[in-house]
């Protein structure tokens, strides 16, 4: 998948995006698309160096709003099909959240 995507962005954005950041950053990150492998390699990283995840963390914040702003222009983009594939949801169904259970895979609550 994540191939699939960076492909995908590279074929949108050849020149890519700059990063907002000052730290150095993974091609990737520089392209304005962080991978789930890089993300969750960057969240062990943190929780191992003892800082945790918490909730005001401005990288952790930054890494949730920049990848929210990137999912909302893709599934507002009328030329892209991206989630044409995918079912809507009934009115009904209220929001999905996505977590991690205790052995780091990924869960939806309901």
């Amino acid at each position: 998948v994540d191939d699939f995507l960076l492909e995908k962005w590279h074929k949108y954005f050849p020149t890519g995006v700059p990063f907002l950041s000052s730290s150095p950053a993974p091609m990737e990150n520089r392209l304005g698309y962080v991978s789930a492998s890089e993300q969750l390699r960057l969240l062990q990283r943190a929780h191992s160096h003892g800082s945790g995840l918490e909730v005001g963390s401005t990288d952790f914040q930054s890494m949730i709003e920049a990848n929210r702003k990137w999912l909302e222009h893709y599934r507002n983009d009328p030329k892209l099909h991206l989630f044409s594939s995918v079912p809507k949801p009934a009115a009904t169904s209220g929001l999905l959240h996505l977590g991690l259970d205790e052995n780091n895979r990924l869960r939806v609550c309901h």
